[in-house]
């Protein structure tokens, strides 16, 4: 039986987070997630409420200096 998982990973400056899915969705939306969690902290969230999902994670790395990263890596499960 095989499979197929979507692993995200963020790099960031306090080092990198980690999420499985079951969907290319799915890891899309954590993205996101982690992305708009991040504007609040920063305080930022004006400044970038208008921003789709979309928007916000292809332009995620100029929004954050150069300095954060994400991707999805899709991987074969096998048994």
């Amino acid at each position: 039986m095989t499979g197929q998982i979507h692993l995200v990973t963020w790099d960031h400056k306090h080092g990198t987070d980690y999420s499985a899915h079951k969907s290319y969705g799915g890891a899309l939306l954590q993205c996101v997630q982690w992305a708009r969690e991040t504007l609040e902290d920063w305080g930022e969230t004006k400044k970038y409420e208008d921003y789709t999902d979309s928007e916000l994670i292809c332009d995620w790395t100029e929004i954050s200096g150069d300095t954060e990263f994400f991707n999805i890596e899709d991987i074969q499960l096998n048994n």
